[in-house]
C-alpha cells in the first residue's frame, strides 16, 4: 500500500491527472495507476489517493512529465435535452469540440436539469467554480420564466421569500428579484442553488412551468449566443464578470 502523508499544497494524484488531461474520471486513472504507469520520485505509485505536490516531486506518466493545461472558459446556450453530468449520455460536453486532452479537464459550473435551457459555463478552473457556488458570495442567477397561467399577484411572494421542500425538510428561500414580461412570462433573480430550486418555487405558487432559461450568472449574460453554440472567453472576460482576483 502507498503511504498517503497530507502536505499543504497538496492533492490527490487521480485529481492531478485529471487536471492534467490525463484521464477521464477516476476508473481511468485507478487503471493507469494499477499497470504501473505513474512514477512519483522514481518511484510507481498505484493508490489514486496518493498525495502529491507537483511543484516539489517529480511526476511521469506513461515516462513523460505532466504538462500544465492552461485555463479555458466556455460559455454554452444549453439546449434542451442534454445533461451536464458527464457520467451521462447525451451531456452538454458532447457540444464542446476541442482538442482531448483539453476536454478531458472540463467541466460545467454548476448545473442546469435536462429541460432547463440557457447559459452554462463550462472551464477547468476549480478556483472559479468555488467562488460562483460558495453559498457565501451570493451569486446572482438570472432565468426567464414562462408559464401556462396568467400570473397573479401572488407572484410577489418570491421577493419576500417562499416555503419549498428541499431534501423532504420545508426550507424558507431569500428573496428573489421579480420582474413580469408579459402576462405569462417573468424574470427571477436568486442567490441560492438549491436542486430545481426556481421550478419548486413556481410550484408553490401554483402555476405550471412550461420553459426555464438562465440567461445570466453574476454580470455574465448570455446576450444574442445561439441555442446550442459556445463561446470561448478570454481570462480579462472572466475576472471583470466575477470580480475574480
Amino acid at each position: 500500500l502507498d503511504v498517503i502523508i497530507c502536505h499543504k499544497n497538496e492533492g490527490r494524484i487521480y485529481q492531478l491527472l485529471r487536471s492534467a488531461g490525463l484521464i477521464h474520471t477516476r476508473n481511468d486513472a485507478i487503471k493507469l495507476l494499477k499497470e504501473g504507469n505513474v512514477i512519483i520520485n522514481g518511484k510507481p505509485v498505484h493508490n489514486p489517493e496518493f498525495q502529491v505536490n507537483p511543484k516539489k516531486e517529480i511526476i511521469l506518466v506513461n515516462n513523460q512529465p505532466i504538462t500544465p493545461i492552461p485555463k479555458k472558459y466556455f460559455l454554452l446556450n444549453k439546449p434542451k435535452g442534454y445533461l451536464t453530468s458527464k457520467k451521462r449520455r447525451k451531456n452538454v460536453m458532447e457540444l464542446i469540440h476541442c482538442d482531448k486532452t483539453l476536454k478531458n479537464t472540463l467541466f460545467p459550473i454548476g448545473r442546469l436539469d435536462v429541460n432547463t435551457t440557457g447559459l452554462l459555463l463550462i472551464t477547468n478552473d476549480g478556483e472559479l467554480a468555488h467562488a460562483i457556488l460558495q453559498p457565501k458570495n451570493k451569486m446572482e442567477k438570472e432565468y426567464i420564466v414562462t408559464i401556462k397561467e396568467k400570473l397573479k399577484d401572488n407572484i410577489q411572494k418570491l421577493e419576500t421569500g417562499i416555503t419549498i421542500m428541499v431534501n423532504n425538510k420545508p426550507y424558507k428561500t431569500l428573496p428573489a428579484k421579480v420582474n413580469r414580461t408579459d402576462e405569462s412570462t417573468f424574470s427571477i433573480t436568486i442567490t441560492e442553488g438549491k436542486k430545481r430550486q426556481v421550478r419548486l418555487m413556481v410550484a408553490a405558487l401554483g402555476y405550471t412551468l412550461l420553459s426555464l432559461k438562465r440567461i445570466r450568472i453574476g454580470s455574465l449574460g448570455l446576450g444574442t449566443l445561439a441555442e446550442g453554440n459556445i463561446k470561448e472567453l478570454n481570462e480579462k472576460e472572466i475576472k471583470g464578470a466575477f470580480s475574480v482576483p
